[in-house]
């Protein structure tokens, strides 16, 4: 049986569809990220979780039990919001008391615990300072333990990181990871950054105009998203759109006049079609073009037009007649003369160029019209 189990969520403010038709399963103990751009539905559904609105229609259960008219405050979760939402006026030890006086636990006992929650975020030598004497990364742990001191099963959080610099941020993913696995407990993660969905997560529902286009893990939306929205923008993608000329004995597409070898592994796109191949930058291998007879797989010809270094990677891009191509390389791979205005030769293993329908840019894996509810147990166990 599902932890978290949500079933067909709508919210409506006046003809405006917020969440649309939403199911979501997780098992006890998952970290799932809600991924989307701004407006999709992902912190309404937050919200609706949290009991801070009601559903037009749809039901949310917690270990078996419907909690779709249960007020937030008997709802016994945990809530990181984006702005923290510390008490100014009250030190950072009496802050974390807050949940648990507010449940009836007073005195030592209180402080005790909160103390606790503090030392295992390791800010035990700060529990007297007020909120304004710390930094934005300590308020951010001090939410993190008012969260957690009462050892709620459910945590919420609600674009945490957010104000942080992006430093600050991929420390605190660590820390977040590291402490809701020492809690046990079973996580909602609100964010837009497809980098921290992706590397914190056990699983990722993308949302878009409210509702959701796949849900999965994260090397599943990355390797093999269900439509054109899920490849473009759970990281970053190459594009070629042409027509389905052969779908058997070797897929092919014909794209701005290059033909394609493509996987047509679960599209059910037919010969004629119009499609989209995807292509990650880091599946794209670059040499010179007096190389090129060298290489295995399907190639392109063109002329470098811009030149990234990014430290550990270089990206170049390289123009192919009217397509532009985005590759990614280690940089100690990518040759001196490669430089800008250089002819480049490309290629890439067939099993990386992912085919996508255009009509509905679904994979039969993941219908964008009809999400279907995934027990993540399941996905976990197939990822």
């Amino acid at each position: 049986m599902a932890y978290l189990s949500i079933d067909r969520l709508t919210k409506k403010y006046g003809g405006f569809v917020a969440v649309d038709d939403v199911s979501i399963e997780l098992p006890k103990g998952h970290f799932l990220s809600l991924l989307g751009p701004s407006g999709s539905g992902k912190t309404t559904t937050l919200r609706a979780v949290a009991g801070f609105l009601t559903p037009d229609s749809g039901s949310i259960r917690v270990d078996g039990k419907d909690i779709t008219d249960t007020p937030p405050h008997h709802r016994d979760m945990g809530m990181v919001f984006q702005n923290y939402a510390l008490f100014p006026h009250l030190s950072i030890v009496k802050n974390v008391e807050f949940p648990l006086r507010m449940r009836r636990v007073r005195g030592a006992e209180a402080r005790r615990r909160a103390s606790a929650a503090l030392e295992t975020v390791e800010l035990g030598h700060l529990a007297d300072r007020l909120p304004a004497e710390l930094s934005g990364g300590q308020q951010q742990r001090v939410a993190l333990a008012r969260a957690m001191v009462f050892e709620p099963q459910l945590l919420l959080m609600d674009e945490p990181l957010g104000a942080l610099d992006k430093n600050l941020r991929s420390t605190m993913q660590l820390e977040i990871i590291e402490l809701v696995r020492r809690l046990g407990a079973t996580v909602v993660y609100v964010t837009h950054d497809q980098d921290e969905a992706l590397s914190m997560s056990d699983s990722v529902a993308v949302y878009d105009r409210g509702r959701i286009v796949q849900h999965g893990t994260p090397q599943q939306l990355y390797e093999r998203p269900a439509n054109l929205f899920v490849a473009e923008f759970v990281g970053e993608a190459n594009v070629f759109r042409g027509r389905l000329i052969r779908r058997t004995g070797g897929a092919v597409v014909e794209a701005g006049g290059h033909a394609l070898p493509v996987d047509p592994e679960g599209c059910q796109a037919r010969d004629g079609t119009e499609v989209a191949v995807v292509i990650r930058p880091e599946s794209v291998s670059v040499t010179m073009v007096s190389a090129m007879q060298t290489q295995e797989g399907p190639f392109l010809d063109g002329t470098v037009r811009e030149r990234a270094y990014h430290g550990k990677s270089t990206t170049l891009i390289i123009e192919c007649d009217d397509q532009r191509v985005s590759a990614t390389l280690p940089s100690r791979q990518v040759p001196t003369d490669l430089g800008i205005g250089a002819k480049a030769a490309l290629s890439w293993q067939v099993s990386d160029a992912v085919l996508l329908r255009l009509d509905d840019g679904c994979r039969a894996d993941g219908d964008a019209s009809q999400p279907t509810p995934i027990l993540l147990a399941d996905v976990t166990s197939a990822g």
